[in-house]
């Protein structure tokens, strides 16, 4: 689940990386004015939402989440923006030795860094 408002800078960049691991990537565009939505066209697993003329994060992020809702099943939902970009080797390994772990109701939070300036500075946000 990914809100997203003229992310084309980046967007193409995280589908990759979510195409390796999720099923479906919602994504919620509050009427990007780049070339956000071309892009997503290029990504088969990519289901590009229309938020209302009245919506903030907020509410794109809500209707995120009961787009995801109505899918079948127990189903791992992953929420982050566009230029949060996750590893599909590090994801694919946690999936596979947790499995077990990921019942219905199950919240996992992962750490939040920021990159300062090189990738030996960052900021932790946990």
């Amino acid at each position: 689940m990914m809100p997203a408002r003229n992310e084309a800078w980046v967007i193409e960049h995280s589908l990759a990386c979510l195409s390796q691991f999720c099923d479906v990537i919602l994504v919620s565009d509050r009427k990007s004015d780049d070339a956000t939505r071309q892009i997503c066209g290029r990504f088969p697993k990519a289901v590009v939402l229309e938020p209302g003329p009245e919506f903030r994060i907020r509410e794109q992020r809500w209707q995120l989440l009961d787009a995801a809702r109505d899918y079948d099943g127990h189903n791992l939902l992953w929420s982050n923006d566009a230029d949060e970009l996750i590893s599909p080797r590090l994801m694919n390994t946690f999936l596979e030795s947790r499995r077990a772990e990921l019942t219905a109701g199950r919240v996992i939070e992962c750490r939040f860094y920021t990159l300062w300036n090189t990738p030996a500075l960052y900021r932790d946000y946990s």
